[in-house]
């Protein structure tokens, strides 16, 4: 509580420093109301639980070349998971980063009260050199579901509700060599103190976006992998691989290979079809033993799927101005699984949405009983957005 009080007069201190001119002061973000019912069959037992989600995004500038950001998620939990998972406390308040800036503010049997601040970095840009140091978001991603060149902030499709993704602790440099090259360098530290360091060349050749990384992850692999973003006629086309392989008995050991292929394609102005594959050659090891290992997993991009094959589809429509519908489909065929997400959006004003999701999981994963999983989740969430 005392951090959270020091935190409070800091940010009002900044306020009433930005007012003066060159500082510029920025604040927006939304409040969510989400009603969720989880279940494994119709006849089965229900596990209600409610959320509501206030985020603040911070920023103050400094003519154009140095920016503070920061960005803090405060959640209310109540329902039956807190009541029945004494650990789900923990599992909110952690995180994988070397600056936990995460606070249970409330912690009952009923009720869990969390604020994370999950954006804390400074910004500095002079001529053709960019420098962002703090907890950040370094997003080396090309494909959508699957991000194999992403080395630093992976995170889960399934977890809808955090649009946002994870950021890590983090120093990242950029150096414009040209208007189409640049060469970047990042460093993230992890919980354990474990480093993961990489450059990555990006350039343009005729209608591709391409880009070269290399580096070390976690201190324990060597990574190298390329990624691409382009056009085959209408078609976007988009992929990213990369090739892991440990430091240690580098001689004796195998690598592993993860790659993801992807195609968008519009259909006339309001309708959108992707698709996206996954090879992940070390396939899935880990075990599901609830529901919450999907929407925590992956931790790294050795732990992106469950499978070895991964196959995802998806179509966005907008049918009138104000609805926005999607199904997203998952197969993993080894695994007999399957996974849906259907997907509803009205918006109600300028600033106020009302969506409905479902999410359907089925397959035989690693679990501790070695069965078929299923399950069955729905959630209706009201947003409330402010700020610009």
């Amino acid at each position: 509580m005392k951090r959270l009080t020091v935190l409070i007069i800091i940010l009002v201190g900044l306020r009433s420093f930005a007012q003066d001119k060159p500082f510029r002061l920025h604040i927006n973000g939304y409040i969510n109301n989400m009603q969720s019912v989880l279940f494994d069959s119709i006849k089965g037992n229900w596990t209600n639980d409610n959320l509501l989600h206030n985020r603040i995004n911070l920023s103050i500038s400094y003519k154009s070349s140095l920016t503070f950001h920061m960005s803090a998620r405060t959640r209310l939990f109540t329902g039956e998971t807190v009541k029945y998972f004494p650990s789900y406390a923990d599992f909110i308040k952690n995180s994988n980063n070397f600056f936990n800036l995460s606070w249970n503010l409330v912690n009952e049997p009923s009720v869990l009260l969390n604020t994370t601040i999950d954006r804390f970095y400074v910004e500095f840009n002079k001529g053709n050199f960019d420098i962002t140091v703090g907890k950040q978001r370094i997003n080396w991603a090309k494909t959508f579901v699957w991000n194999p060149n992403d080395l630093f902030n992976n995170y889960s499709f399934f977890d809808f509700d955090y649009p946002e993704r994870p950021g890590s602790d983090a120093i990242d440099a950029v150096y414009y060599i040209s208007p189409m090259t640049n060469i970047e360098l990042a460093g993230k530290l992890d919980k354990d103190t474990s480093l993961t360091t990489a450059m990555r060349l990006s350039t343009t050749i005729g209608t591709y976006d391409l880009q070269m990384i290399g580096g070390i992850l976690a201190q324990n692999d060597y990574v190298i992998g390329i990624g691409w973003t382009g056009y085959i006629g209408q078609i976007t086309f988009r992929g990213e691989a990369s090739y892991i392989r440990p430091r240690k008995n580098f001689a004796d050991t195998t690598g592993q290979t993860v790659a993801s292929v992807g195609l968008d394609y519009s259909v006339g102005k309001s309708t959108t079809l992707m698709l996206e594959f996954l090879y992940n050659q070390q396939k899935g090891h880990y075990q599901i033993n609830s529901p919450m290992d999907f929407y925590t997993a992956p931790m790294n991009i050795k732990h992106l799927s469950f499978a070895e094959y991964n196959i995802f589809a998806q179509i966005t429509t907008s049918p009138y101005p104000l609805l926005n519908m999607s199904m997203a489909t998952m197969f993993f065929p080894k695994k007999k699984g399957l996974f849906l997400m259907p997907n509803i959006t009205y918006s109600l004003s300028n600033n106020a949405d009302l969506t409905l999701v479902g999410q359907f999981f089925k397959g035989k994963f690693n679990t501790l009983s070695s069965q078929e999983l299923k399950i069955f989740a729905i959630f209706l969430r009201l947003s409330l957005s402010f700020g610009k």
